[in-house]
């Protein structure tokens, strides 16, 4: 009842249907070799400890990383994303235990992860009569995943665009004992004509419990899945544009996607054309939600934390977000659970 309510308000607040239907029939079955190491989606993330951020950045240049990697691929401006808010999170996870949701896939197997996403809240607006952009949905964009598995730093990447990463992540298993977590990034520190270097793991991210309490550490848990997201929701001011607004369609959709435990993610997919490899012979606008199918626990970090980003040129995390030497954090917090992760779907395809 609900979706159908939100659908009727969509079509009479926006006038436009932010979805592109693709019909898959007639594409050819995917060739998999013997040891393939991507893993078609659905997928399950079990036992997923995952310590949470919140950062602030810089808007303008929030809105100029939509611009580039959302925005600019939908030539008709039928949609467009802008960030909510100034605020970011940063997500240390790690994934105990991620494996295929059908039981019957023929390649059975569980894989560990641990990494570092970062997400920008952001709002997929249309225009109104009056010209004006109208906030329809809230979701995620994630400009940074950078992880230790290398067959999960292929999954994904392929079929929705996560831009991933290789690295190598140290995080406590021990919420009570979370005093340092750090991020070892592959890249280069420098890109130089004169005096090529080689890519290598270097420091990245580092992350410290600061100012932490005499006290020992709480033991309270939020319960519910809605108790957590509201926590996380507290804790972010919307600062929306001038030229963008609210209105019901919206909140309806932030009211489905708490009932439904939901988080709608939005990816730049693109593959490079195999005799202009400076062109894209594919480019989509693609979502991809993640379903909490059991929330086990969670809580605020005992303490303040700081984090230092190392901005080299590979992964220019502060000049690209406009995030300061040092982060301090007042509000981190940990949770445990377990998600599901469906197929996308194509929002808009430019080529």
């Amino acid at each position: 009842m609900l979706n159908w309510i939100r659908r009727i308000l969509h079509a009479i607040f926006s006038g436009n249907d932010t979805s592109t239907h693709v019909d898959n029939t007639e594409y050819p079955d995917f060739v998999e070799y013997p040891n393939e190491i991507t893993i078609p989606l659905p997928g399950i993330t079990a036992d997923t400890l995952m310590y949470v951020f919140p950062m602030k950045g810089d808007y303008d240049k929030l809105l100029q990383v939509c611009n580039q990697r959302l925005n600019q691929v939908i030539k008709d401006q039928s949609i467009q994303y802008f960030p909510l808010t100034d605020h970011l999170i940063g997500v240390m996870s790690h994934i105990h235990k991620g494996y295929k949701a059908e039981k019957d896939y023929p390649k059975p197997g569980y894989a560990s992860e641990k990494a570092f996403q970062l997400f920008m809240p952001i709002a997929e607006c249309t225009k109104n009569a009056a010209g004006k952009w109208v906030a329809q949905r809230m979701a995620m964009f994630v400009p940074y995943i950078l992880l230790d598995n290398p067959f999960n730093l292929a999954t994904g990447r392929e079929e929705i665009g996560f831009p991933k990463s290789s690295a190598q992540v140290n995080i406590p298993e021990d919420p009570h004992q979370a005093d340092h977590l750090q991020l070892d990034a592959f890249g280069f520190k420098h890109f130089n004509h004169e005096n090529p270097e080689y890519g290598a793991y270097q420091p990245w991210l580092i992350i410290n419990q600061i100012n932490k309490p005499a006290t020992p550490p709480p033991t309270d848990t939020w319960k519910t899945h809605q108790e957590a997201w509201q926590a996380v929701k507290d804790t972010f001011e919307r600062i929306p544009r001038p030229e963008m607004h609210f209105r019901l369609p919206f909140i309806i959709h932030e009211l489905e996607d708490l009932m439904a435990k939901r988080v709608d993610m939005i990816f730049l997919k693109q593959l490079r054309d195999s005799a202009q490899p400076s062109k894209a012979c594919y480019q989509a606008v693609v979502e991809s939600p993640g379903v909490v199918q059991h929330f086990q626990k969670g809580w605020w970090l005992h303490g303040e934390y700081e984090m230092l980003f190392q901005d080299f040129d590979s992964f220019p995390i502060k000049e690209e977000l406009g995030l300061p030497d040092r982060i301090e954090v007042k509000t981190a917090f940990w949770c445990v659970l377990d998600m599901l992760f469906p197929p996308g779907r194509e929002v808009y395809k430019a080529s």
